[in-house]
C-alpha cells in the first residue's frame, strides 16, 4: 500500500508537463512553509536559462509515475522567474512577488 507521500529528492528532475503534454521544462526544487512544513511552490526550469518560476503546488498534481503535470498556461504566464541567488533565504521582496501574482498571502500567512 502506497503511504502518499514522496521525498522530494526523488521529485528533482521530474519533467513539468503542460495540459496538453508537452515538456514546459524539469521540476528543481520546491519551498517549504516553515509553520507548517507544507510545499508551497514548486521551483521549475522551463529551459536551459538560469531563471526558476515559482509556481504554486496548487497549480500542479502528481500523476501514477509521480511526474508533474498539469500547469495551465495561465498560472505559468503569470509565474515569477527567479535566480538562485534571489531564493536564497526567500526574502521579504520574493515572497511578496510570488504572492502578488497569484493573489494570495503567501507562505506562512
Amino acid at each position: 500500500m502506497a503511504c502518499g507521500a514522496i521525498s522530494a529528492a526523488e521529485l528533482r528532475g521530474a519533467t513539468v508537463r503542460r495540459r496538453d503534454g508537452s515538456a514546459l521544462g524539469t521540476l528543481e526544487d520546491v519551498l517549504f512553509d516553515l509553520d507548517s512544513g507544507r510545499v508551497e511552490y514548486a521551483l521549475i526550469a522551463p529551459g536551459q536559462g538560469e531563471k526558476l518560476l515559482a509556481v504554486p503546488r496548487d497549480q500542479l498534481r502528481f500523476d501514477a509515475d509521480r511526474r508533474v503535470v498539469d500547469a495551465d498556461e495561465e498560472t505559468l504566464a503569470a509565474a515569477p522567474a527567479f535566480t538562485r541567488d534571489d531564493l536564497r533565504g526567500l526574502p521579504e521582496r520574493v515572497r511578496a512577488e510570488i504572492a502578488a501574482r497569484f493573489g494570495r498571502a503567501g507562505p506562512g500567512r
